[in-house]
């Protein structure tokens, strides 16, 4: 009979330790889970924050040579540059306009009361940091970064695609400071390397005095 009630009680409290095992892991991952999303959440309305702040900045995405985006901001003027298979454009705004630039021909197109990308970067952030995101980790040339990543959004994608099939779209922090944006349609992949810097050259808001004016 002792024996038996012996039994009975280490049984009962082998129950117990694996039923407290088993909460604490479920409380676990759940907390882990949250803080991921709390964390990257920080993270990209964090970086929107900042260079809301911010009087002036450069941001680069860059896949190659042949495609990239280069954007710089300083008060009310801007300068984008973007380049890809397809096409070749440099803006400025500037003066409540937008001129485009012919390198070709040396000639400006302007684009009276038309300002609505002076603020192209923290419009793109603004479209997808409010979303539903998951967070993870992942190496990039053997590094690992923090990640946060989007689903059914094409904005900081470069190429011109024929069909956009199902697209997401992945910011790679190191710490707070985001290294890489990977775009992701069906099969079709871009990893783009990101330099956002404080210091921006003065020169890229002119428009050259030898530019006929169209």
């Amino acid at each position: 009979m002792k024996k038996n009630k012996k039994i009975l009680i280490i049984t009962s409290i082998i129950i117990l330790l694996v039923a407290a095992i088993a909460i604490a892991s479920i409380l676990y991952v759940n907390s882990q889970k949250g803080e991921n999303q709390e964390e990257g959440k920080s993270l990209l309305n964090d970086l929107y924050s900042n260079l809301e702040e911010k009087e002036k900045y450069s941001f680069s995405a860059t896949l190659d040579e042949n495609n990239k985006i280069e954007y710089a901001k300083n008060g009310n003027e801007a300068y984008i540059y973007e380049k890809n298979e397809y096409m070749e454009s440099k803006k400025i705004v500037k003066d409540g306009n937008t001129y485009l630039l012919v390198d070709s021909n040396k000639a400006v197109y302007t684009y009276q009361n038309n300002e609505s990308e002076l603020n192209k970067i923290l419009l793109q952030i603004e479209e997808i940091k409010d979303k539903e995101f998951v967070t993870g980790k992942e190496k990039i040339d053997k590094k690992e970064y923090t990640y946060q990543e989007y689903k059914d959004t094409t904005e900081f994608m470069l190429a011109t695609l024929d069909e956009i099939q199902e697209t997401k779209t992945i910011f790679y922090f190191n710490k707070n400071k985001l290294v890489y944006i990977k775009n992701i349609s069906g099969d079709y992949e871009e990893l783009l390397k990101i330099e956002i810097k404080d210091k921006v050259d003065s020169n890229l808001f002119n428009i050259p005095n030898d530019y006929e004016k169209k």
